[in-house]
This record gives structure tokens, C-alpha cells and sequence, in this order.
């Protein structure tokens, strides 16, 4: 069943509230508290009145993600105040500002295997042990003994 215009619109309102936010943040403000941080995904209410709109910080610093958090709460009510006139709705949404730990978990991830991949890399070779001589399984015949010359 297809969707309608109604159910396609709070996708396209969040899809445009991240190109304006992270427009805003990229080039138009130009604060440098703010230089590390991208907008990742924003998701939105049904009623849109509410934006849930999720960042990296791409430093991966955690303090540098906890102070980004800091400074764009404060500067809520001014981005919304420079949001208005570019999104054309009658409201524009509250923004909820949160740290996108999905990629943060998945950058942890990718740099753990890194840094195991350098461990082995530096890591010399070991000699492998010696090899054993084989051992014939239980009840086969077992190959005769030389057989020292009578006599």
C-alpha cells in the first residue's frame, strides 16, 4: 500500500531540517566550539513539533561530544529563531540535541579493530611448535620395528 503525502511529510520535514541545521553550523555560524560537531540524522514528530536531531563529533573526543551538547542546547532558541524563515512551515520544531552513539559504538568498533590489526602486524613472528610424530590411531597396525640381524 503506498504512503501518503501526509505520511511521507515528517521524513521530508527532518531530512530538511538536517541539510539547514548542519548548513547553519558548517558555514553560517562559524563557531569553533561547534567545528568538530556534524548533524547525522534527525528524526521527527508526527505532528512536528519536536526534532530529534542526532551529531558526531568527529574528533570522537567524548568531552568535545558532551560540550558540543552543552553549547547547542544554548543555542537552541536562536538556530530555531534562524531556522523559521528557510523551512516555510507554520511552527518550526523544538530541537532536541543528543550525541548519535549508534555511530559513536560503531566508530569504537572500527578502531578496536584497527589498533588489534597494528598489534599483529608489530607483533613478531612466533616459531610454531615442533612437530610430533604421528601417532596411529588405537587397534591399527602399528609399523614393524627394524629388525636388528640374528645372530
Amino acid at each position: 500500500m503506498a504512503k501518503t503525502k501526509r505520511e511521507h511529510r515528517p521524513a521530508r520535514a527532518a531530512q530538511r531540517v538536517r541539510e539547514e541545521l548542519a548548513r547553519l553550523l558548517g558555514q553560517e555560524l562559524g563557531d569553533p566550539r561547534l567545528s568538530a560537531v556534524l548533524i547525522s540524522h534527525v528524526e521527527m514528530t508526527e505532528d512536528l513539533s519536536l526534532a530529534r536531531v542526532l551529531f558526531v563529533v568527529t574528533d570522537g573526543a567524548e568531552a568535545t561530544a558532551k560540550g558540543a551538547m552543552v553549547v547547542l542546547r544554548k543555542l537552541e532558541p536562536m538556530l530555531r529563531a534562524k531556522l523559521a524563515p528557510r523551512l516555510a512551515m507554520r511552527r518550526v520544531p523544538a530541537l532536541r540535541f543528543e550525541p548519535d552513539t549508534n555511530r559513536e559504538e560503531t566508530a569504537k568498533l572500527e578502531r578496536l579493530l584497527h589498533e588489534v590489526g597494528e598489534d599483529l602486524k608489530a607483533r613478531p613472528e612466533e616459531p610454531s611448535a615442533p612437530e610430533e610424530p604421528a601417532v596411529p590411531p588405537e587397534g591399527a597396525a602399528s609399523p614393524a620395528p627394524d629388525a636388528a640381524p640374528e645372530g
